[in-house]
């Protein structure tokens, strides 16, 4: 007697605008004027913008000949490139003024929030993180936009949040 699978419905895939890369673009976090975050979208001039997760694996062999794996996340990380700045576009203001102070260390730590999206438009999962955003490099060709790549470093541990995509905020999880 053969074997009959039921019949299986293969869901849509996921398009890319359901995964949301948020950066609190505030030049100074803790002015009192801005106390709440700028939540700036990434992804307007970007073709590709990926969150990179890097492994290490270790392994080790015990006295019983057993070898055993371990596997940890070194570090995440995101690239924007290119980010073309625009006029007075909150992102491209943090970046030229990372530029003009030769900001570095805490200087350029920030918040970095992430919500990924199902078909439905309900939130699969929201967090914040801490991120280091380096500049890159300024400029690019001479008939484009001022160009200002940069790169985050995802630090420390992952705040689960509640994201709404109507208004593009997130808020803690009492």
């Amino acid at each position: 007697m053969a074997i009959k699978f039921p019949e299986r419905t293969v869901p849509p895939k996921q398009e890319r605008y359901q995964r949301r890369f948020y950066v609190d673009a505030r030049v100074d976090p803790t002015d009192a004027a801005t106390p709440d975050p700028i939540f700036y979208l990434l992804g307007e001039d970007n073709d590709d913008l990926t969150r990179d997760i890097s492994w290490s694996n270790e392994q080790t062999r015990n006295v019983l000949g057993v070898t055993r794996s371990t596997s940890t996340v070194d570090g995440e990380t995101v690239s924007a490139e290119p980010f073309y700045a625009r006029e007075g576009d909150d992102m491209a203001l943090l970046l030229q003024h990372f530029d003009m102070t030769k900001a570095e260390l805490d200087s350029i730590k920030r918040t970095y929030y992430e919500a990924k999206i199902d078909n439905n438009g309900d939130t699969i999962y929201a967090f914040r993180q801490v991120e280091d955003i380096m500049l890159q490099s300024v400029g690019g060709p001479a008939d484009n936009a001022d160009n200002l790549p940069f790169e985050i470093a995802l630090s420390g541990p992952k705040v689960e949040m509640e994201y709404d995509m109507a208004t593009e905020t997130f808020t803690e999880i009492p």
